[in-house]
């Protein structure tokens, strides 16, 4: 009997000092530890490349350049119905149409502070049940139907920066000045779950937090965020999480920014930290486009082999553009990637004329005043 308890009491000792160990390990467990798939990139291992290399296919697109259709630098494109649909946030501040082949259809809204008016357009989303777009501006929905009619507005009292909309009609927020990064809403915009608290009080807008991967389902980043989320009607879960190594945002630089007055640039290039700009996906394909002391970086990864390229704007071989100043990533659009082309960046008419011929493109108008023109679009697929 006295043996039986001594081994009662040792087990109960070992099961006790085992969960302890395995308490303390997960209070100290990385999020990246718990998500479906860690993503890691060789920060500092770069090789050399030309865009041939992994570009099986490009479509580029001139926006025609009119009055009515002078765009600034478009923040989102998004091709539906066969139109190109782009969101000019800081230019035109609107949203504007253009065909297939560029030809410019028609502006939507109108700035001002009247019904149906807005000043400032932040996101766009297209309801493809009834081809009307939805554009965010100052704590409104406005909706208009691809012709330009004005049908309503919708207020919502809360501060937000970009939004999603799924499951027909749910809504997805990016919070302003709320204590969560993620608003969950039914279709009249009342909060039903918030995700995600602040670590840090920043009201900072990034380009497309947004990555739809179904109707009911999609991806959701935050600024100075390793993990990539997924979004699963209400539920969220850590999908990715991006490993820069030594040179990731810990959990001790958080706190460090915190106190450094939020100057993060600063910060993140005094400390040799990397952070995600842009991130994006397809069925096939995984990219994102980070800073890392003062540079561009690109990384794109096939989701299936895992092989994958990694390299900086300044040491691509441009045989595609002929200029790696002039492009920039902006996000994906189905299974193509996007990126957007500025003419008025060539050096040498002949180096632009190479590129218009590439694409088939004739437009003597565009050779002959580059300065005063639409970007370029181009829909990319890789070959990795």
């Amino acid at each position: 009997m006295k043996n039986f308890s001594r081994l009662i009491h040792f087990l109960l000792r070992e099961i006790i000092f085992a969960f302890i160990i395995l308490f303390f390990a997960g209070c100290t467990t990385r999020e990246s530890r718990q998500v479906n798939e860690i993503v890691s990139i060789p920060v500092g291992s770069l090789t050399k490349y030309k865009i041939s290399d992994f570009v099986k296919s490009s479509e580029l697109v001139k926006l025609e350049f009119t009055d009515n259709s002078m765009l600034g630098f478009p923040f989102k494109i998004e091709r539906h119905n066969n139109d190109i649909i782009v969101l000019d946030r800081l230019g035109s501040k609107s949203i504007m149409i253009f065909g297939p082949n560029g030809t410019f259809k028609n502006r939507i809204g109108s700035n001002g502070s009247g019904p149906g008016e807005f000043i400032y357009p932040y996101d766009f989303y297209f309801n493809k049940n009834n081809s009307q777009l939805e554009i965010l501006a100052h704590n409104k929905i406005h909706v208009y139907t691809t012709g330009n009619e004005y049908v309503v507005s919708k207020n919502f009292p809360f501060s937000v920066n970009m939004f999603h909309k799924y499951n027909n009609d749910k809504y997805a927020f990016t919070a302003g000045r709320d204590e969560y990064e993620l608003l969950l809403t039914d279709s009249f915009l009342n909060i039903r779950h918030e995700h995600l608290r602040k670590k840090l009080s920043m009201n900072t807008v990034i380009n497309q937090p947004f990555t739809k991967i179904d109707e009911n389902k999609f991806l959701f980043r935050i600024f100075l965020n390793d993990t990539i989320y997924l979004i699963n009607k209400k539920n969220i879960f850590p999908d990715k999480y991006i490993d820069f190594g030594d040179h990731g945002l810990k959990q001790k630089d958080i706190t460090e920014l915190k106190k450094s007055g939020f100057n993060y640039q600063v910060f993140l290039d005094k400390n040799k930290i990397c952070r995600i700009s842009k991130y994006a996906e397809t069925s096939e394909y995984i990219q994102i486009e980070y800073f890392y002391q003062k540079k561009h970086y690109q990384y794109i990864q096939n989701k299936r082999s895992k092989l994958f390229i990694h390299f900086c704007f300044d040491n691509i071989d441009d045989d595609l553009f002929f200029n790696n100043s002039c492009w920039h990533f902006l996000g994906s659009d189905g299974e193509y990637f996007v990126y957007i082309i500025e003419p008025y960046k060539y050096k040498s008419v002949e180096l632009l004329k190479k590129v218009l011929k590439k694409a088939n493109i004739s437009d003597a108008s565009l050779i002959d005043n580059i300065a005063d023109n639409n970007p370029l679009v181009a829909f990319i697929k890789y070959k990795i």
